[in-house]
């Protein structure tokens, strides 16, 4: 996926996938941070913290791409739900029952 559909666009298919931006922004301080894309406007791009939800920061895409600027990576692929099945369910009753019986 690209970052940017045109030289001046963030790609609109950036929303709600879940990024890190790391590097030096265009007034040199050290950016480190992980979150989900929750708005994409142009030219701009919001992340809000997946450590402080209260934390939105917005970024431009000209502070991307430098030799010194910030860097991104976006993971694409959506969550996936996993559960224990019932078989190892059942099998941890059984060995926790058998555990509270000898004490």
């Amino acid at each position: 996926m690209e970052l940017a559909v045109k030289e001046w666009v963030f790609n609109p298919g950036l929303k709600n996938m879940v990024v890190s931006v790391n590097g030096l922004d265009e007034e040199g301080d050290k950016v480190n941070i992980k979150g989900l894309v929750v708005e994409v406007k142009g030219d701009a791009m919001e992340v809000r913290s997946i450590y402080d939800p209260q934390t939105l920061s917005t970024f431009y895409l000209h502070e991307f791409g430098e030799e010194h600027g910030l860097k991104l990576e976006a993971w694409d692929a959506g969550p996936t739900a996993y559960e224990v099945s019932e078989e190892y369910r059942n099998r941890w009753d059984e060995e926790d029952g058998a555990a509270q019986d000898a004490s």
